[in-house]
């Protein structure tokens, strides 16, 4: 089975608030992607697959054993950018950049409670006036998208990593307009 290696990047506030979310998203992908495409998905963040090295700082041992070992990363932000590390604004920046500069996938998402939403640091806020003009970002307004947005994503990206003229089963198929149908339905099982 093909396996591939996601980051999940995100100041703790993310973590806490839709952590369970965002590894519902990767299992229902699983779910098909396993069937379908012999491929599974094993999500890495720090609070479960790293392990601790004296001597190092923190994000520098992150970045040595979570980076390294990723093929792609989710990237998410909701109130906070989060602490700052020797060289970067946060440590999921610092994560975003180093994925980037080794020629990898990243996806960034801004998360928003309601189109109102006015909670979030001023500093988050000139970070992404900041990136927006080298990078593209996703905005997802309210829980309840979650889901879905991320399913999307990594439907996307997953297909666009296999030759698609080599997908078949029986009749010739759109792959990534069959996986899209896929990332929507919620009775997988």
């Amino acid at each position: 089975m093909r396996k591939i290696n996601l980051l999940l990047s995100c100041p703790s506030d993310v973590f806490s608030n839709f952590g369970n979310d965002i590894f519902e998203a990767v299992t229902d992908v699983n779910f098909y992607f396993e069937k379908i495409l012999d491929t599974h998905i094993e999500l890495l963040h720090y609070s479960s697959s790293s392990y601790s090295q004296v001597g190092k700082p923190a994000q520098d041992h992150l970045d040595d054993t979570l980076i390294i070992n990723s093929d792609a990363c989710i990237a998410f932000f909701y109130h906070k950018l989060g602490t700052p590390t020797s060289k970067y604004k946060s440590g999921t920046d610092e994560e975003i950049n180093l994925m980037r500069s080794q020629g990898k996938h990243v996806s960034l998402f801004r998360i928003y409670d309601s189109n109102n939403d006015k909670n979030f640091d001023s500093e988050l806020d000139r970070y992404f006036k900041d990136i927006s003009a080298v990078s593209m970002f996703k905005t997802i307004i309210g829980k309840e998208k979650i889901i879905d947005t991320v399913k999307i994503d990594l439907v996307n990206f997953i297909t666009s990593t296999f030759n698609v003229e080599l997908l078949m089963m029986g009749e010739p198929i759109e792959p990534i307009k069959f996986f899209k149908k896929i990332a929507h339905i919620s009775d997988k099982k």
